[in-house]
């Protein structure tokens, strides 16, 4: 069998897998593992990121890390919060004030109104730039690389975004005393969120396929790139 051949049959076996643990998990279950990654996120990463303003989320589904408790902690924060929208083979971001301005888009996922159109007042869901992006995900490793539906709707979008690193952004006062006169910032910070079953220690991957440079479950921090 060809190696691409391989590869996708292996991406293909440990997406069927995990999707088969995750998707069984009941409400109350996905609500308090959510939970516990959202304190280790809070706690452990949050304090250590740079001034950031907008910060994109997503909307879960079949049983993904649930991000409203990132929501309502973000905007008592005064950050921007974003959703995604596929425009083509790409993700745009557009800025919500409240759940109700998702409503369901493309494969059935909840994104923001169509922002095309203005109102007398304002357009009511901006277009943004994103300085933090989570990313939901199948199956991740200690590389980085993760496993999504097969799309590729982040992988393209991050290679164009450009990247840099996450030790600019986790580590000491001078780490990011340093970070503020860094003059090749580029791009945004990839967070992936996931449950600790999802996590394994190495997944097939391209050459195309995109690093994060943090992954946050229950109990793992994984520092990557």
């Amino acid at each position: 069998m060809p190696k691409s051949k391989s590869k996708n049959a292996s991406k293909s076996s440990i997406r069927k897998k995990i999707l088969n643990i995750r998707e069984v998990l009941e409400l109350k279950e996905i609500r308090a593992r959510s939970q516990k990654i959202f304190r280790n996120f809070k706690k452990n990463i949050y304090p250590y990121l740079p001034p950031f303003h907008t910060i994109a989320l997503y909307s879960p589904i079949r049983g993904e890390v649930d991000t409203r408790m990132f929501f309502s902690f973000l905007k008592s924060q005064k950050k921007i919060c974003a959703y995604p929208k596929v425009k083509g083979e790409f993700l745009l971001f557009y800025r919500i004030q409240y759940h109700k301005d998702l409503h369901p888009g493309k494969f059935g996922i909840l994104e923001p109104k169509n922002s095309s159109r203005y109102t007398s007042r304002q357009r009511s869901c901006p277009q943004v730039l994103p300085e933090v992006i989570f990313v939901p995900g199948i199956a991740f490793d200690h590389a980085g690389y993760r496993i999504g539906y097969g799309k590729g709707f982040y992988d393209r979008t991050q290679m164009v975004a450009g990247a840099f690193t996450a030790r600019t952004f986790i580590g000491s006062k001078r780490d990011r005393k340093e970070w503020k006169s860094d003059k090749i910032f580029r791009g945004c910070l990839y967070i992936g969120l996931a449950y600790e079953f999802q996590i394994l220690k190495t997944l097939p991957h391209y050459r195309q396929d995109q690093k994060l440079h943090l992954v946050v479950s229950e109990k793992t921090i994984l520092k990557l790139k």
